[in-house]
Formats: structure tokens, C-alpha cells, sequence
């Protein structure tokens, strides 16, 4: 939610998380040396600048606020119909 890089290990749920996040950096699973190239590749990119706080404004809480609200009268309107 800060607009800066995260570096983290190439598995399913995290690269399901950060899909539409341009600001991330994906290393081999359990590959400690492929971590640690990828951390000093974020640590490169945090030091060109880049401001990634535009990536994050769908994110901001009274963005998610409203959606998962959306969400629940959608359910409670649709409850017995949705399979």
C-alpha cells in the first residue's frame, strides 16, 4: 500500500495477490541465491525512483470499502440463487 517494490518467492498466492502491481519482483521458489538477486533487483529499482503510489489508488480503503459493500447487498439481494 506504499507505492514501492515488493520482492517476495514466485508462488500461486502471491503472484495472485500482486498481479495487477507493476512494482514487483518474483523470485524462484525456495531459491535462496534467486532471493537475494531479487532483492538487490529491488533494491536498484527503489533507488531509480519510481513513484508507484499511482499503482496503488485502486487500492485505497474507501475504494475497497465501497466494492465489498457492492459485494454483500449483491449476496443478500441473490441469497438461494447463487450456486
Amino acid at each position: 500500500m506504499t507505492g514501492r517494490v515488493i520482492v517476495g518467492y514466485d508462488l500461486m498466492p502471491v503472484r495472485d495477490m500482486l498481479a495487477r502491481y507493476p512494482l514487483k519482483i518474483l523470485a524462484k521458489p525456495n531459491d535462496p541465491k534467486a532471493l537475494a538477486e531479487a532483492i538487490l533487483e529491488g533494491r536498484a529499482f527503489r533507488d531509480s525512483y519510481v513513484d508507484g503510489k499511482q499503482y496503488i489508488r485502486g487500492y485505497e480503503w474507501s475504494i475497497l470499502a465501497k466494492e465489498i459493500v457492492n459485494i454483500y447487498k449483491y449476496l443478500l439481494e441473490n441469497q438461494g440463487k447463487i450456486i
